[in-house]
């Protein structure tokens, strides 16, 4: 069974965020599973490494959506779309140099934020974006 798993109550509308949603959610079903099966670095690092440019990416093409928009959150969007970035990078750097073993917790915190950025900011801009 997948870490993660796409639900209907996850679509935005629009068809380019939602694939971008879902290949940020395969992501971190690769990170789970190479996780689980207990790959080291070798393997997690470059997962990582490929979150870091999805999310960096799918950041970019939403706020380009939005920049036109009366939009009265998107400084805050843009904000938390700040802070996910630095916290993937700080996670990215931390396993590079050692200091960081990739758990459930460090997955769970990820998916988490991920479900909960779709829900409560992304369906802000349902139907406008």
């Amino acid at each position: 069974m997948a870490f993660m798993t796409w639900t209907d109550n996850l679509v935005t509308g629009n068809p380019v965020i939602d694939a971008q949603h879902r290949g940020l959610m395969d992501v971190l079903n690769q990170l789970h599973a190479a996780m689980s099966q207990g790959q080291g670095n070798t393997a997690l690092v470059p997962l990582f490494d490929g979150l870091v440019q999805s999310a960096g990416d799918h950041f970019q093409t939403e706020e380009s959506l939005f920049s036109g928009l009366d939009y009265s959150e998107k400084e805050l969007h843009i904000d938390e779309h700040q802070g996910l970035l630095k916290q993937i990078i700080d996670l990215r750097s931390k396993l590079t140099a050692g200091n960081l073993v990739v758990s459930e917790e460090v997955l769970d915190f990820l998916k988490s934020w991920l479900i909960n950025h779709v829900l409560e900011m992304d369906m802000g801009l349902k139907g406008r974006i």
